[in-house]
């Protein structure tokens, strides 16, 4: 009896090494203690640590919620009551579960728009302001514009205007500038939008 129980308890350490050894990774300092879970349906933040070992490819997590709709008040009305939608989409990959939302990106945007609407005085400003609500003036329907936000490998500064409804802007251009300058680029790429000639960067 006293054997057999002795041969239970050794089988038994041996197959929870045996497992341990399938799932333990090294996490690039050479400890090789780390094992690594990764069940089905579960994702990782882009700066988790995640071995490569046998069923560990663990996917980055992403976003719960990927589109948000600015409110702009563009002066429709005197009051207020008619805002103006924009539709701002974050079609980032690998990038994590936090959303634009959450890391402030959602807010700054409505506010670099409406500094750029604000932007100019006398007669010219009250032209641009014209611009800025032909551009921005759809309720709803096809003619909303959208901001799309990325994180490109290819980094490229300002904005990019594909066409009328369409703003691109690279993520870390968006967290790296100054509001001046962003409202700046808004501006410009507003302006391209309405018709005008302006310079703009892509």
């Amino acid at each position: 009896m006293k054997n057999w129980k002795h041969f239970t308890v050794f089988g038994f350490f041996a197959v929870l090494a045996l497992a341990f050894a399938f799932t333990a990774c090294d996490n690039g300092n050479g400890d090789e203690t780390i094992v690594c879970i990764c069940p089905e349906g579960s994702a990782r933040e882009p700066d988790e640590y995640c071995c490569q070992g046998v069923d560990c490819e663990c996917p980055i997590a992403e976003p719960a919620v990927r589109d948000f709709t600015l409110k702009l008040d563009l002066e429709f009305s005197n009051d207020g009551s008619i805002l103006n939608n924009v539709i701002v989409k974050d079609t980032r990959t690998q990038a994590g579960s936090i959303t634009l939302k959450v890391l402030g990106i959602v807010e700054k945007l409505e506010n670099y728009i409406m500094g750029a609407f604000n932007m100019g005085t006398g007669p010219l400003g009250a032209a641009n302001r014209g611009r800025f609500r032909a551009v921005f003036g759809v309720i709803t329907g096809p003619g909303i514009v959208t901001i799309s936000v990325d994180n490109f490998a290819t980094y490229y500064e300002g904005l990019d205007t594909p066409d009328r409804y369409t703003i691109n802007i690279h993520i870390d251009y968006l967290q790296n500038n100054l509001a001046d300058v962003l409202q700046s680029e808004i501006y410009d790429a507003v302006m391209v939008m309405s018709g005008m000639p302006h310079a703009i960067s892509y």
